[in-house]
């Protein structure tokens, strides 16, 4: 009898708990679209770790829901299929960091074996990693070279002829189609040396059929105007070849954009983003609203239409982090985990390797506050939205944009 009440009085705290957190989070999450809604306000430049905002958070929970018990191929016509590779790319300057928004002492060289460990545990994707250097090859890189390779990498060096070591290192992952050990039907995936994938869901998206590109943070551009984030952009290699206006030359590719796009003479943070942001825009594969800023934004005129073959991510892909624990709940609430992990400047090798060892110790974010974070909204989806009815306001479309996006409503 006592063993009975206990078990009682456990399932009842737990119950009372999980309420306890879903009303906390649905709070919260006012709190977080009303930032979000004075950010797109204030139109201010895109930050290192962008804001949180889902449209429509049902769609983003059935899509994943979707996704995770039908999964299917990418692009079932193709009969090689079994043989396509998956790259993540990466950069990397040897021995120097950007100089701006803190990023100086960032260890980036400690990031990058802990994201290549954590890609291969996890993805089927295979990390291909330039770095780039401005003098001569030392033994430290070199054995530094090893070091990633023994880990699975394909590390590839690239001498800074042209332009900064940095920006040739951002700029240089862009156009990994070149590389003879690349196939045309390979998907290519970009990455920052300190994204930390959290399990396996992060390729989920790649199993959508007829996709050719695929905008994991789709929706903070659709919401906000900023440009699409490296973390993570994937599309074929044929697809990634037909998109850059590529000859060899990273300088002259730098000032063809800039040409378009009024880049400032010592323009150097950003630009990967806008010139893949207006290639993708410019070729109509994606497309925008033509209210949204960021047609201005890369020197294009609005040509909003439909895209099926771009597949739009909704908020639940964006990055957790160390100091953005309220975006970090909704994100474990709405998309039932975090799929991957980003920095802040300011944080350490010590950070990072006690966050890399979390993962692998939990993969697919399945820690007891992100549990019971997903329970929460379980009893959401189960109990509240079946008994409880919550008013919808339509926003103003006076461009009949609504009808046009209704595939960004259904994230398709």
């Amino acid at each position: 009898m006592s063993n009975f009440l206990s078990r009682n009085a456990f399932l009842h705290a737990l119950v009372c708990l999980s309420l306890t957190v879903f009303c906390l989070y649905s709070v919260q999450e006012l709190a977080v679209e009303n930032v979000a809604a004075s950010i797109r306000r204030e139109r201010t430049s895109p930050p290192i770790l962008s804001s949180f905002y889902i449209k429509d958070k049902s769609s983003s929970i059935h899509e994943f829901e979707e996704l995770e018990t039908n999964p299917v191929h990418v692009d079932e016509d193709k009969s090689n299929k079994k043989d396509r590779k998956v790259w993540i790319t990466m950069g990397l300057c040897w021995g120097e960091n950007a100089q701006v928004h803190g990023k100086q002492n960032f260890p980036y060289l400690e990031a990058a074996p802990r994201s290549i460990t954590l890609w291969h545990k996890f993805t089927e994707g295979r990390v291909i990693l330039q770095l780039v250097y401005k003098d001569n090859i030392t033994k430290e890189m070199e054995a530094y070279t090893q070091r990633l390779e023994k880990l699975g990498a394909v590390v590839l060096l690239k001498k800074a002829d042209e332009l900064p070591c940095v920006l040739t290192a951002q700029l240089i992952r862009l156009v990994v189609f070149t590389q003879d050990f690349v196939d045309e039907d390979d998907i290519i995936v970009t990455s920052d040396v300190d994204a930390f994938v959290t399990g396996p869901d992060i390729f989920i998206p790649l199993k959508i059929r007829k996709k050719k590109i695929w905008l994991w943070r789709y929706e903070l551009s659709y919401n906000t105007g900023y440009t699409f984030m490296l973390n993570f952009i994937g599309a074929y290699s044929h697809v990634w070849r037909s998109l850059l206006k590529y000859n060899g030359s990273l300088s002259q590719m730098v000032k063809y954009y800039g040409t378009l796009m009024n880049f400032k003479d010592d323009s150097s943070w950003d630009v990967d983003q806008h010139i893949v942001t207006r290639s993708i825009l410019e070729s109509g594969l994606c497309s925008l609203p033509a209210s949204s800023t960021l047609w201005k934004e890369v020197g294009l005129t609005p040509a909003s239409g439909k895209d099926p073959g771009c597949w739009h991510g909704s908020g639940i892909w964006e990055d957790c982090n160390n100091k953005l624990w309220t975006r970090n709940a909704m994100i474990r609430f709405q998309g039932k985990g975090c799929k991957w992990w980003h920095f802040y400047p300011d944080e350490t090798t010590r950070e990072l390797e006690q966050r890399f060892k979390e993962i692998v110790r939990s993969p697919g974010d399945n820690g007891l506050l992100s549990t019971l974070i997903r329970k929460a909204g379980d009893v959401k989806e189960s109990f509240v939205k079946k008994y409880m009815t919550v008013e919808h306001i339509p926003r103003p479309d006076p461009a009949g944009e609504l009808e046009i996006w209704s595939d960004h409503r259904t994230k398709t």
